[in-house]
């Protein structure tokens, strides 16, 4: 709180116009009226609550979008696997890694194998090995000088791209390496995005003029109307409350800031401001097929060879009916697998351990002595037993069909028997993986690794004499939701594509499944690698599904569709995703499968990876823009008639019908209008029927404030009508001034509802209903207070005065509905909503 009171203080102090009812006070007294001068000391006081309230509001949004963030570590605590926050690790703690983990505290690799980038603290971009300390004999023993030896050490703050272990925490927080140079490596500032730029050059233009227009009404008054220059200044310290844009960047601010918690109330996390503006901007969203289009809910569902098929309907294995050669296919298939899966589909597999071989299979598979990881590169995984005899090694491998027929260097005429098979599984939307063994010679070697360098398996591996015994297949069914999200993706504007590694017959029955295909146009990664850019970029919008993609390909497409003036959004779970997740306009990772790398890279995160959100957060974004558009035309409409009531009578030797005080009355108006209203304010009927928005599009623009100052300049002369009348009849300048404060402050009602419905139906919003009966309220209080009303220059309302600024009202809301009609009609360039 105290921290909350201190930073208001020290913003309230920047704000222009808390220094400009400062000055107003200061001249009050010295002009010899303390009332009107503690007045603007209490306008003061009203500032500072409305900045703190502004303050505690954006706050707590952000700071719930902190707690959604805060990034989570999985330790070991006294045998029970825990999942805390980062900052809430300890010493002594043990951290389990895995591939994409960020690396919360320094510790030391004490079990398994993992690579990590460490580019974050030695600028070079290459993995770097990580060797276990329980290995290294050497090292054990010189427990002491770990801190000076990093082959087994990991540091905070850089992340696993490879392997999985356990490691030792030495030290957390500022002790850590990244802590201790923590104030060289600060991020650098994002970039002011093209909506930050145009509010800031608009502030810089009406703050200008602002300046103008006071100088030129103090020297109006002083040498045209032989005022004093203490009077002059007040008037030309009016003029500028009534210019200065102060809203303009509360409503960016806050905007963005709800907005974004407003999203996270929908399961999508906020990481950056910049992705808030953008969302209404997509153009393209490129989706992943696996857990993003499917439930990610892999069942085994098919084991077969080129002879014999076996069904396993709903997941259930008839294990008595199975074949034998049957059972050697799963075996492998299992024994191929990580003995602790994260996988979904090596989950599956192992609820399918053949009877026959369940407690064989389940003392092999726990202890590989050989492995070869999965890689982009060669999307295969080898784990090799010793098995009765310890000289010899059984290997077990699986991986993507193409993989295994090189590896087992099928023919030219055995790969089309196989792969007839394999394409009539793609065809019903299974995943198909193919099985193969090989036996070779125990060397002793130490465990087998990835290259770092290529991702290619040992030479010693891929030599042997591996035989392709049978395919197995998976049934991940589509989300229920997914046809229905992709027709609004569709309505919106939106081209949505499919990036993925599967099979490409799998992918497209996915695809025709949920309605994404229109053109059932495919193009693979290797077809990619065989066309230049020109040739990619010309049919690139045209194509609905690309397949067996590597990460360097998704990159690749992703900047290219940029290079097309495209705005992408990408999904994305792995560590690999990574580089085309931060390319992306908008990169979306998911929230629950994806790793942490992903997940810190991407802008969006699923919390609960489910498609239907990214549409949803696409909608919020186009409304979180149509809001701020609708807030900025508000301010520059609200402020003309204030500006032209304040300017007009200096130029033509009437006296002030504008006082500060009426400008406080007003602001406390307006604010909350900004703030509250117009942040609140629904949904366009037609928002996810429209075309996606340029992105050069801003809110800032004249094509929005353009028509802001339409209805400004009409309202203004309504009212300067109905004070011409008012004068024409009464000759009473008190009258004039009753006048125009009313219509000024009905000008902030009817400008917030006609700026809010630009083109909807009638429509209400409760919280402007709300604003409305605070208006009521204040001005009865002011007419009804001999106080509050001497303190603003008012008298008593007289039949006439009202009779008039009723007609005035009227006449007004009349002309804010012709230009609406105008709009509707189409006579004004439909930019804005």
């Amino acid at each position: 709180m105290q921290e909350l009171i201190f930073s208001t203080f020290k913003e309230t102090f920047r704000e222009p116009m808390f220094l400009l009812l400062l000055a107003c006070s200061g001249l009050y007294f010295a002009l010899g009226d303390p009332i009107e001068a503690m007045f603007m000391l209490a306008a003061v006081l009203f500032v500072i609550a409305m900045t703190a309230w502004q303050e505690w509001r954006t706050g707590r949004a952000m700071q719930a979008l902190r707690d959604l963030a805060a990034p989570h570590a999985r330790v070991l605590r006294n045998g029970t696997v825990i999942k805390i926050l980062a900052s809430e690790v300890q010493v002594g703690d043990t951290l389990l890694l895995e591939s994409g983990d960020r690396i919360s505290a320094d510790a030391i690799l004490v079990a398994g194998s993992v690579a990590t980038d460490e580019s974050l603290l030695t600028g070079e971009s290459v993995p770097i090995d990580k060797k276990p300390v329980e290995q290294d004999p050497v090292l054990s023993s010189l427990a002491s000088n770990l801190l000076q030896d990093n082959i087994s050490k990991v540091f905070a703050s850089t992340f696993v791209v490879r392997g999985n272990g356990r490691a030792l925490v030495l030290s957390t927080g500022k002790d850590t390496a990244i802590g201790k140079v923590a104030g060289t490596l600060m991020s650098l500032e994002e970039q002011p995005s093209l909506m930050q730029r145009s509010l800031r050059r608009l502030v810089r233009i009406i703050g200008t003029l602002a300046i103008f227009f006071a100088i030129v009404e103090v020297l109006l008054n002083v040498y045209v109307d032989q005022r004093s220059w203490l009077e002059s200044s007040l008037s030309g310290l009016t003029l500028a409350m009534a210019m200065l844009p102060e809203e303009i960047p509360v409503i960016w601010t806050v905007f963005l800031a709800l907005g974004a918690w407003r999203i996270s109330k929908h399961q999508v996390l906020t990481r950056r401001a910049s992705a808030v503006e953008s969302l209404g901007a997509i153009t393209y969203l490129a989706v992943d097929k696996t857990g993003t289009l499917t439930e990610n809910k892999m069942a085994l569902v098919h084991v077969g060879n080129q002879s014999t098929q076996f069904a396993i309907i709903s997941g259930a294995s008839n294990k008595a009916a199975m074949p034998l050669e049957m059972e050697s296919v799963l075996f492998h298939a299992v024994r191929a697998s990580s003995t602790s899966p994260v996988d979904p589909m090596e989950k599956a597999l192992l609820l399918h351990i053949p009877a026959s071989m369940a407690t064989d299979a389940s003392e092999k598979i726990q202890v590989p002595t050989h492995e070869c990881a999965f890689s982009a590169e060669f999307p295969a995984m080898a784990m090799a037993y010793t098995d009765e005899n310890p000289e010899t090694l059984t290997w077990s491998c699986k991986g993507a069909p193409e993989a295994i027929f090189e590896l087992c260097r099928l023919s030219e005429v055995q790969r089309p028997v196989w792969n007839a098979e394999i394409q009539r599984m793609a065809q019903l939307g299974w995943r198909v993986l193919a099985v193969a063994s090989a036996t070779g010679k125990n060397t002793g070697d130490p465990l087998l690794r990835l290259n770092t360098q290529n991702g290619a398996w040992p030479r010693k591996v891929t030599d042997l004499n591996f035989k392709l015994i049978g395919l197995i297949a998976f049934a991940d069914p589509p989300r229920k939701e997914v046809a229905d999200s992709l027709k609004q993706c569709h309505e919106a504007g939106i081209k949505t594509v499919m990036l993925t590694g599967d099979h490409p017959m799998t992918a497209m029955a996915i695809a025709n499944q949920v309605g994404l295909s229109k053109t059932n146009r495919i193009l693979l990664g290797k077809e990619l690698d065989e066309m230049d850019d020109m040739a990619l970029s010309s049919v690139i919008l045209d194509i609905d599904i690309f397949a067996r993609l590597q990460p360097h390909h998704k990159l690749r497409l992703i900047q290219l569709l940029k290079d097309q003036g495209q705005v992408i959004a990408m999904t994305g779970d792995g560590v690999n995703d990574a580089p085309a997740l931060k390319a992306a306009d908008v990169g979306i990772a998911m929230g629950k499968r994806g790793c942490d790398l992903a997940r810190e890279t991407a802008a969006l995160v699923l919390l609960d990876d489910q498609f239907q959100k990214i549409v949803t957060a696409i909608a919020q974004g186009r409304q979180i823009f149509d809001n701020i558009g609708k807030a900025s035309r508000f301010i520059v409409a609200v402020h003309i008639p204030i500006l032209l009531m304040v300017l007009v009578p200096s130029v033509f030797g009437f006296p002030a019908m504008v006082f500060p005080a009426h400008i406080v009355v007003f602001e406390m108006l307006i604010d909350p209008a900004c703030s509250v209203v117009f942040e609140s304010e629904p949904p366009a009927t037609d928002l996810m029927r429209r075309p996606p928005r340029n992105k050069e599009t801003s809110p800032f623009e004249f094509g929005n404030l353009g028509f802001g100052l339409v209805q400004g300049f009409g309202v203004f002369f309504c009212s300067l009508l109905g004070a011409a009348f008012l004068f024409w009849q009464t000759q009473d300048w008190m009258d004039i001034e009753n006048l125009v404060f009313i219509s000024l402050c009905s000008n902030v009602l009817l400008l917030t509802y006609f700026s809010r419905a630009r083109t909807d139906a009638w429509n209400v919003n409760p919280l402007w209903l709300y604003l409305t009966g605070t208006m009521l309220v204040a001005l009865s209080t002011i007419y009804a207070t001999p106080l509050f009303r001497s303190l603003a220059g008012l008298q008593p309302l007289s039949p006439l005065v009202f009779t008039v600024a009723v007609l005035t009202l009227l006449a007004a809301a009349g002309w804010l509905n012709f230009i609406r009609r105008i709009t509707k009609a189409q006579l004004f360039p439909e930019r804005f909503r």
